[in-house]
């Protein structure tokens, strides 16, 4: 198979890959909500998008061992968590992708759904991390976790802004998705409602 000159010229000049990623944190008490920016629109990548985004609220035990995070891509908002070696230098144990897909009119109580939240990354751990934790570590996590409920609605506020900034809106997200061998992704079969 012989390729056309001026793509093997575009492939031969393209140089290398670059990328500019821009990361934002906003503290919010306890909490912090976390912008990425991936631009690679200098990269010669046909397959990929040429700007990744994403939101993050993030909660961190004061070890910095549990981490618990509300993830908007501007397609989904969902949870994942991770636990760490108590000497920081990998994962032990997390959920890193899937969960329940969740809106953002469905966090308007605040604080009961970050009570939601606990007694979620509570049985998490317990099924996901078996063995990684004893009785007392994981009581002072879901504690210390309780503690950040009041900064959950400000943190909230600060994240819908900013996704309304990146993704132009918050109240359209995914809530149920269809596999078809016909798509290579899946495709979205319900959404939540739209902005006003």
């Amino acid at each position: 198979m012989k390729l056309p000159l001026a793509f093997i010229g575009l492939l031969l000049c393209a140089g290398p890959a670059s990328a500019k990623l821009t990361v934002t944190t906003v503290p919010v008490g306890k909490l912090a909500v976390v912008t990425e920016v991936d631009d690679i629109s200098d990269t010669p990548i046909m397959h990929a998008p040429l700007v990744t985004k994403k939101i993050r609220l993030e909660w961190r035990s004061a070890d910095r061992r549990v981490r618990f995070f509300l993830n908007d891509d501007g397609q989904d908002l969902f949870t994942t968590f991770d636990l760490s070696k108590p000497d920081l230098s990998d994962t032990v144990c997390g959920r890193l992708t899937g969960g329940t897909l969740l809106t953002y009119q469905s966090n308007a109580a605040s604080t009961e759904r970050w009570m939601q939240f606990g007694t979620g990354l509570h049985a998490d751990l317990i099924e996901i991390c078996r063995g990684s934790l004893n009785t007392s570590q994981l009581e002072s996590y879901v504690s210390e976790f309780a503690i950040a409920r009041s900064d959950f609605a400000p943190a909230l506020e600060v994240m819908k802004a900013s996704a309304k900034e990146q993704f132009g809106g918050w109240g359209r997200r995914c809530l149920n998705y269809k596999f078809s061998k016909k798509f290579q992704r899946p495709l979205c079969t319900r959404y939540s409602a739209k902005e006003e």
